[in-house]
Parts: structure tokens; sequence; C-alpha cells
């Protein structure tokens, strides 16, 4: 049993590990966009899904933030919670 059980650990570790590997990804991707417009969206992840949240300005920069996030590696799914606040 402590072997399972060691091995269940080591997953959960490194699926947490994979989690923060990712999440410091997509966040470098929005935070050095040329698109001024992602400058108030966040992310946060759990279990390889990403939870996009904040404004924009525009559909189109709703459009990019979800582009930029789905092109990076060991994402699940994302979730898009971010909203359009016309100026």
């Amino acid at each position: 049993m402590k072997r399972q059980n060691e091995h269940a650990d080591t997953d959960h570790f490194d699926a947490e590990r994979r989690d923060r590997e990712t999440i410091t990804a997509v966040r470098h991707r929005i935070e050095h966009t040329r698109h001024k417009g992602l400058r108030r969206v966040k992310a946060k992840i759990t279990e390889g899904t990403v939870t996009l949240t904040g404004s924009v300005p525009s559909e189109d920069d709703r459009d990019i933030a979800l582009e930029l996030v789905r092109s990076v590696k060991h994402i699940g799914s994302v979730i898009d919670e971010i909203e359009v606040v016309r100026a």
C-alpha cells in the first residue's frame, strides 16, 4: 500500500508543479503582449484549467487573450470570465 500512496503523492506534486509552470507561462504571455487592452486580464489555474478574469476594451482583445492562453502547453481548458467594457 505504501508504494501506491507514494506514487499518488508524486503524481499530485507533478500536477501542481506543471500548473505552476503553466500559469507562469500564461501570465508572461498576457503581461508581455503588445496588445495593451489586456492589461487588466488576470489568470489562475486549477488542475490544468485556466480561468481568465478582468476586463478588456473590445471583443477583439478578449479573443486575443483567449488565443494567447490556448497556445500555452499543458492547458486542459480555458474558462472565459473576461468582461468587455467599452470606454
